[in-house]
């Protein structure tokens, strides 16, 4: 089976249970978080070479999920509990992983529990919005990857990234953004969303030049600790940090963006008729 086939058949798989968490809400997506955090918590203790990686993971993934019960119990809005528990978990760990192990553990506290958090807020916003606005960054990350993917196979040309990300085209980069305005404008065709058209791809544009860049600074770690792929539980993407990476950076942004604009949902997306 050729790579391109396994990197198909792993997106179908992997989407459509992500979807079906996602219409499902509730419970079910706060299981799809978990499980995701599970994932990325392993992948980085690893890929950073932690040490005593057992307990780094355990602190991490226990930091966390304390943090998702505080989101789910007050908001994300009101992080005074989630800023508690980091401070007393970074001192500790200072104490057991070593002062080098500290900036690798606090990275990957912001790098995993940012789109955490995000993701979990912005799936429960009110009205039918968290649905329609999750669907939409999932769908033009998507959309981003695999435009990026195809137009940059087709068609080369200059590098993007030469030196972190070699394989990166211009050409695929530019694909990609143009994948993800046709995939905002389709969305917004197909939830019937006020608001303009050249508005939806324009902010879809901009999230796939930030899930881009996303994807970039997880080809810069992976540099710097000379790993090629930061998993194999994914056939023919990696782990869950490649397939991961682009949402990583936009999830957080995007909800910074709508507490900033006190939940102004229609300044993103618009409001459904």
């Amino acid at each position: 089976m050729s790579n391109l086939t396994l990197r198909i058949i792993s997106a179908l798989v992997l989407g459509g249970f992500v979807l079906a968490a996602l219409y499902y809400g509730s419970y079910v997506w706060l299981a799809a978080i978990g499980i995701m955090t599970l994932g990325l918590v392993i992948e980085w203790v690893s890929l950073v070479d932690m040490k005593r990686p057992a307990l780094s993971a355990a602190l991490l993934g226990a930091l966390i999920f304390s943090a998702l019960f505080s989101t789910q119990e007050f908001g994300i809005e009101k992080p005074g509990f989630v800023l508690l528990v980091s401070a007393v978990v970074l001192m500790f760990s200072g104490l057991v992983t070593g002062i080098s192990s500290v900036k690798r553990f606090g990275f990957g506290l912001a790098y995993i529990g940012a789109p955490v958090l995000a993701l979990f807020w912005l799936r429960n916003l009110p009205d039918g919005a968290g649905l329609i606005i999750t669907l939409w960054l999932l769908l033009v990350i998507w959309a981003t990857d695999s435009f990026a993917y195809f137009v940059g196979r087709a068609i080369g040309g200059p590098k993007l990234f030469p030196i972190i990300s070699p394989k990166k085209t211009w050409s695929g980069a530019l694909g990609g953004v143009l994948g993800a305005a046709v995939t905002g404008i389709a969305l917004h065709w197909a939830f019937q969303l006020s608001g303009s058209f050249i508005a939806i791809a324009v902010i879809s544009g901009s999230v796939s030049i930030l899930s881009q860049f996303g994807d970039a600074l997880e080809s810069t770690i992976k540099r710097d600790f000379n790993v090629k792929d930061s998993g194999k539980i994914i056939p023919g993407h990696g782990g869950l940090f490649d397939r991961l990476d682009g949402l990583l950076v936009t999830a957080p942004v995007i909800a910074a963006t709508m507490i900033i604009m006190n939940g102004g949902v229609e300044t993103l997306i618009g409001d459904r008729l």
